[in-house]
């Protein structure tokens, strides 16, 4: 896993000023994850129906995590791309009523903010 952490960084750099595109994305994933699957056809590819799907428990059991439905990863990784391109940057804080909530292009969900 050094090893495909190395060849990422790597890439990353060559590509460093290039737009970060869901291709782009796949492919970072793809080199760090490569040998280290259970399933390598799940390297550098968004997860679809045929494949098992991941959560997240606690030591009790309680779910913690749930993915987001298979039909919604492309555009939620459209949208997490430009907004690491700059072009959603003024949605990262809005201010409702004078409280601050955090705005994530990815889990598009408001989180309070302590204040």
């Amino acid at each position: 896993m050094i090893l495909n952490n190395c060849l990422a960084m790597r890439r990353i750099i060559e590509l460093r000023r290039e737009r970060i595109t869901p291709n782009l994305v796949c492919e970072i994933q793809r080199i760090v994850t490569d040998g280290t699957l259970d399933n390598p056809a799940g390297a550098g590819v968004l997860q679809h129906d045929n494949l098992p799907r991941i959560g997240v428990w606690d030591e009790w059991g309680d779910l913690l995590h749930s993915p987001p439905p298979v039909e919604e990863l492309p555009d939620r990784l459209a949208r997490l791309c430009s907004f690491a391109n700059e072009e959603d940057w003024q949605l990262l804080v809005r201010f409702t009523r004078g409280k601050q909530f955090a705005w994530s292009p990815v889990v598009d969900v408001h989180d309070k903010l302590s204040t």
